[in-house]
């Protein structure tokens, strides 16, 4: 029994060595990959490392509301506590209903950063839609 016993370890430590002689080789691999990006990230441009909203424009919308309404149509996305995002982002425009007052003033993809000088980029989208709602003049910064 002790024999096979040994044989059986013996065989074990074996697979154990060849196993680990692989993981080395995907290590070594690894390492090397790593090497070669952050080479590659050193040698960008200054321009390239700069952040993207510095080149956002903003623009101003003033829009006058015929009445407060529930139906503005508009559809927002992000803010704070939108599960589709893991990060916080900003309130945007997810989409408009053809013909609502929002259009030809703001489009698709438009980020809304302040609402009648509300900072909203870091609400929830509730918060903001009550904000639009509840408004007869709106000045939107997008």
């Amino acid at each position: 029994v002790n024999m096979e016993e040994t044989a059986c370890a013996n065989s074990r430590r074996e697979e154990a060595r060849q196993e680990m002689g692989r993981m080395r080789v995907v290590c070594e691999a690894l390492e090397k990959e790593r090497d070669e990006a952050l080479f590659q990230l050193s040698n960008l441009d200054e321009r390239d490392e700069e952040p993207m909203f510095d080149t956002w424009e903003t623009h101003a919308v003033q829009i006058a509301l015929p009445s407060p309404s529930a139906n503005l149509g508009v559809i927002l996305g992000g803010g704070k506590g939108d599960e589709m995002f893991d990060v916080g982002m900003p309130i945007f425009v997810r989409d408009l209903v053809s013909g609502c007052p929002f259009d030809g003033h703001l489009k698709p993809l438009d980020y809304i950063l302040c609402v009648n000088d509300i900072d909203v980029s870091s609400m929830d989208q509730r918060s903001v839609v009550d904000i639009l709602s509840n408004s007869c003049n709106l000045k939107m910064v997008s």
